[in-house]
Formats: C-alpha cells, structure tokens, sequence
C-alpha cells in the first residue's frame, strides 16, 4: 500500500497539491508521502511513521477519488481496513527496534564489549513474544528454535503492542484477528531467524570479551582472572607464561586502585587512566604496564565493517578523478587530518592550525617525495 500511494503522487503535482488541500483541511502536518526503497529497508520505519502520520488526511482524500479513478480503489480499501492500519500500527512498534539495534553496528563508539549482550537481549526479547517465557528463561538461548510450534503461545496472548489492541477493539470478524495476529507472529519469527543466522549467539570470543565489559570491570562480581581470553586472542595476549601471569595479576589487583580512576569514562579513557598509575614512591613507574594494553587491543577490534565501509567513502572522496595520482601517503594524511579535527569537535571552518603545524609547511617536507613515488609505484 506505501508504495502504491507514493507511485499515485509521484508523478503529479496537481495531485500532490491536491492533497496539501487536504492537509491544510485537516490542520495536519504538510509533509510529503516517502518513498519505500528497497535496497535500504531500515528506511522503512519512516515510511510507515509518515502513512500512520497522514492516515486520516490521505482517507479524506482517496475516498473522494476512488469512484473517479480506478486506481485508487485498492489505496481507498486499505486506508478504510482497520485490519491494515492495525498492521502499519505494529510495523511501527516493531521496526524502531530493528533500527535501533542496527545503529549499534553503524556506531563509531567501542561496542565490542557491549554487542554480544545487545544481541542477546533484543533476540530474547523477540522471541518472548511469541514462545512461552519458561521455555526461553531456562533453555541455552543458541538451543531455542524459533519455528518450533510446540513452544508457541496461543495468537491471543501475543502482545502486538498498544496500537494494535485499539484498533482491534473496533473489529469485530474474530476471523481477520486472527489474520493480523498470524501476519504479526509470522514477521517475528521470521526476524527471530533471520537473527539467528546471521550472528552467532554461542561464539566463544565475543561471549568471553562480553564478560570484561566495563561495566562488569568495576562490578562486584568481576571474572577472577583474565586467562580465559589468552587462547581466544592469540595475536592480543602475551605469549610466555611469565608475561601472561604478570597481566593477570595487574588484573587481579585493579580494584585497588578504583578511588583513584574515574569510572563514569568511556572504556577507552578509563584504560589510558590505569596507565597513567604511577608508583610515586618508586620513581613515578607505571603500576600497570601490560592490563591497560591488552586491554586497549581488544577495544581496538571492529564490531562491524561500518567504519571500514566509511573510509572507503571518504577515500572515494578524496581521490577523484582529478585527483588520480595522489601519493598514499597523502591520502592517509588527509585522512588522518580529518580525524583528528573531528576528534576535536572542529570542522574545516573553524579549526586553526597551531604554529607547530605552519612550521611543518617548508621546503623540508619535499625532500622525501622521490623516495615516497618510488614506495607507491612498487
């Protein structure tokens, strides 16, 4: 039905000035109807806010159409179901969800301690809707099936969400309830096992790293060592025996040091503050020489292709088709650059370069280019 009403409007604009009369009428918002892509479906969230938003006002309007043109009657049926629109109702309960797990993935914060208990809970929450709670408490959640009937609650004890139950009050057919109610399971279900496939709830690295989460770190109930990640991370974790029983004893002594280190930090920040513990007493050495390392490597490591798929961007960016013989050297300093001003909260506007920066900018900085050509051309 979206994308019918949009392909109507799209290509008119008496008709798109027609429904701003409508709108005007109606005192709704005067916003246009969105286009449902399909290569981008997170977009589908706003295209069903915007229909839900413009509902009454695009009833109006095709109920004053649908005997004049012939394609509207399918348009003009929908907006006058209330099972459809108790649909759009659940599409718009559920899709946020969906986006907002996703900017997870999108995000440029540190989320690898974070993610594995992110997926769990939204996957939990998901299947609590449609499979009795007992059984999702007390099986291994990688165990549970989601396409096993025999676990299904009853379709009148599904939660749909508020939207839904209103406008269910104002059917009577039992018959199309149950309709809506299976179409609602059914999109559940499928979004329970498109899920599962595509992240692995019982991967042994990310279940390990989800247990020295920061929030964990600082908790009473801490891991007692850290052990348990060295055959996980063998390119992180130190090698020897010696290094590694050092690392867990700075592990295991951090709590010492809590009153001096400020916990409401973002991890990253926290670890560089254990590095910076100094032993005044025997010449200002570091009490932690190896946690905080560690540590800052497995925070290192990418929860998604997000930001790799953002420097290829801004690579794209930077070498054009003008630009075609620019050095690699110069594209990670452009890179670099706008990192760092970025970093800062600056853009090309507003950021002033210091004097040690101008300084740099002299005849020295060429003598190296032939050596650089040569690097780029090998």
């Amino acid at each position: 039905m979206a994308r019918n009403i949009y392909n109507y409007f799209k290509s008119s604009s008496k008709r798109q000035s027609e429904l701003k009369e409508f709108q005007y009428f109606a005192e709704a918002d005067v916003h246009k109807i969105l286009r449902p892509a399909q290569t981008r479906w997170l977009s589908l969230n706003a295209v069903v806010q915007r229909i839900l938003e413009q509902w009454d006002v695009l009833r109006l309007y095709f109920n004053s159409k649908w005997l004049e043109e012939s394609e509207c009657h399918d348009i003009h049926a929908c907006l006058n179901d209330p099972i459809i629109k108790a649909y759009y109702y659940f599409l718009a309960w559920m899709l946020p969800k969906f986006t907002t797990l996703n900017s997870c993935f999108q995000s440029e914060s540190i989320l690898i301690t974070k993610l594995h208990g992110k997926m769990t809970a939204f996957y939990k929450e998901l299947l609590l809707l449609v499979l009795h709670r007992n059984y999702v408490n007390s099986a291994p959640i990688e165990t549970i099936d989601p396409m096993t009937e025999i676990n299904h609650k009853d379709l009148k004890d599904i939660y749909l969400g508020l939207g839904v139950q209103k406008e269910l009050d104002s059917v009577e057919n039992e018959e199309r309830k149950l309709t809506l109610r299976k179409m609602c399971k059914n999109f559940i279900i499928r979004a329970c096992v498109g899920l599962r496939k595509r992240y692995c709830f019982n991967d042994k690295i990310m279940t390990e790293i989800a247990k020295f989460d920061l929030e964990k770190v600082i908790s009473d109930d801490r891991e007692e060592s850290v052990s348990s990640l060295f055959p996980l991370l063998p390119r992180i974790a130190p090698t020897s025996i010696q290094h590694q029983q050092e690392l867990d004893d700075e592990w295991r002594k951090l709590p010492l040091y809590y009153k001096d280190l400020d916990l409401s930090q973002p991890p990253d920040v926290f670890w560089h503050q254990v590095a910076e513990l100094r032993d005044q007493h025997r010449e200002g050495n570091t009490y932690f020489q190896h946690l905080p390392k560690f540590m800052l490597a497995i925070l290192s490591l990418p929860h998604s292709n997000a930001e790799c798929e953002r420097v290829f961007s801004r690579v794209n960016d930077i070498k054009t088709k003008k630009r075609n013989k620019l050095l690699t050297k110069s594209i990670k300093g452009n890179l670099l650059s706008q990192q760092a001003i970025q970093r800062h909260g600056k853009n090309c506007v507003d950021f002033n370069p210091t004097h040690a920066m101008i300084a740099k900018h002299n005849n020295d900085m060429y003598k190296n280019i032939e050596t650089i050509i040569l690097s780029d051309s090998d």
